[in-house]
């Protein structure tokens, strides 16, 4: 499991497994960030306590943004989601981590309005199935209560009508996305993923991937949530234009992934047409 955290003015990224930095990506282990969640989080990551404080803040103060980027969370990096989340954000991860654990499907806004202060939230869950083509199943790491996969994979290798001795799996999957705050300047952001299917030297969708992609002379620093599309100085200030861009590029994926399941049924449908056609004309 990887992650990443950025910090510049105006603006914190924080994620699994990084460690701080200013200018370029430096990979962090999970320990590093349970001892940031053991700390109180910095004024400019802290909401106002309400409409008042907000009042009073100077015009040129420091905005208050922060997103999180998580492969195949566990119950290591949700306690240190939850160590780091200020109270009001505690409602927005709390949905967001049951919806991606349920492997429900939604996509829309929420407002939560208490007393005087009022947050919105902007999310989408997005199930689906990613087909592999391997030697050998690989089995999700996280565990249930009862002990099982959190994810459950299923071998599709009964449909390779054209070489039997090829071996095909499909996996359960989940993307999920939460923009939450009280307003364009403060803001919290959580992008969870999974990749537990891929193996190590094919996974591409990790902060250590991007990382590694962004050494160089000519290498840029892109964002995860993303899928690597958006560069990370580009700076996306306003949340809504930030949901709508990693919205429309996990999407993509998504789509690339089904996408492929539906070739490769099809491809077996017209191959065991062609199997029982020539069985039928042999008799």
């Amino acid at each position: 499991m990887y992650g990443y955290s950025r910090t510049y003015p105006g603006t914190t990224w924080t994620g699994q497994c990084a460690s701080i930095f200013t200018t370029r990506l430096t990979p962090f282990t999970i320990s590093l960030l349970g001892l940031r969640a053991s700390q109180s989080l910095p004024p400019a990551l802290a909401a106002p306590e309400s409409p008042q404080d907000r009042e009073h803040e100077e015009p040129d103060a420091e905005r208050r943004i922060m997103a999180s980027f998580v492969i195949d969370i566990d119950e290591w990096s949700m306690r240190a989601l939850i160590g780091t989340a200020s109270k009001h954000q505690a409602s927005a991860l709390r949905h967001a981590l049951y919806r991606h654990l349920t492997t429900q499907t939604f996509v829309g806004p929420t407002f939560v309005v208490r007393g005087e202060y009022r947050m919105f939230q902007l999310a989408f869950h997005l199930p689906y199935y990613a087909w592999r083509d391997a030697e050998i199943r690989i089995e999700d790491h996280r565990r249930d209560n009862n002990g099982r996969p959190m994810r459950k994979s299923r071998d599709a290798s009964y449909l390779n009508w054209r070489s039997k001795g090829s071996h095909s799996f499909f996996y359960e999957a989940q993307t999920s996305c939460v923009v939450a705050g009280s307003d364009i300047r403060r803001w919290v952001g959580y992008c969870f993923v999974e990749s537990y299917f891929d193996v190590d030297n094919e996974a591409r969708d990790t902060p250590m991937a991007y990382y590694e992609e962004s050494q160089g002379e000519e290498g840029m620093l892109m964002d995860p949530c993303t899928f690597g599309w958006l560069r990370l100085d580009d700076n996306i200030k306003d949340p809504r234009e930030w949901f709508l861009v990693v919205f429309q590029h996990r999407l993509n994926q998504i789509n690339g992934e089904w996408r492929q399941v539906v070739r490769k049924v099809e491809q077996s449908v017209r191959d065991y047409e062609k199997v029982a056609g020539m069985s039928a004309s042999s008799r």
